[in-house]
């Protein structure tokens, strides 16, 4: 007997298994990089933002709520989208060319800015833990701040072992 495993060309059950769904939320995460750079920035030079409220638990664009919608989007694309394309076999990804291979390229460059948005938001809570000098004005982030890091991160590696195991099998 052998594993069977869905496609990403899946049949619109739901809005959520559809392309542009996806790409929706993919284009808001890119555009979260630019947030994030700014605060990793800030924390770096130990001052707080000034353009939006970071620790703000009710504020969109505050680090907790970024980092949890950044990290939904890249484990969202990476193992929903991309890993399950890729999984199907070169064949597969050959008999879809025309169709998959531009979208699910699309798609790896946002995972790629997710990526490096997730390093924005290390660089940020690293940055601001140690900025307690005197000339800094940043507070420290709020501990919901790393622990939602922690969890995303912990998420995505669980996540890859997971994925490599039935890969495997």
């Amino acid at each position: 007997s052998t594993k069977r495993y869905s496609s990403t060309h899946r049949v619109a059950v739901v809005a959520k298994d559809t392309f542009e769904y996806i790409k929706k939320r993919a284009v808001s995460a890119v555009g979260k990089s630019e947030t994030l750079a700014r605060y990793a920035r800030d924390a770096k030079a130990g001052r707080n933002s000034t353009t939006s409220k970071r620790d703000s638990p009710t504020d969109e664009n505050s680090l907790a709520k970024l980092t949890q919608f950044v990290g939904e989007v890249h484990r969202e694309l990476e193992f929903q989208w991309i890993r399950m394309f890729w999984l199907q076999g070169q064949d597969h990804a050959d008999r879809h060319a025309e169709y998959w291979n531009v979208r699910i390229g699309e798609l790896t460059q946002a995972w790629d800015v997710c990526e490096f948005a997730l390093r924005l938001i290390l660089d940020t809570l690293r940055f601001a833990s140690v900025a307690d000098g005197a000339q800094s004005t940043a507070p420290t982030p709020p501990q919901r701040t790393y622990d939602l890091a922690v969890y995303v991160l912990q998420s995505i590696s669980q996540a890859r072992e997971s994925h490599v195991e039935r890969a495997s099998s």
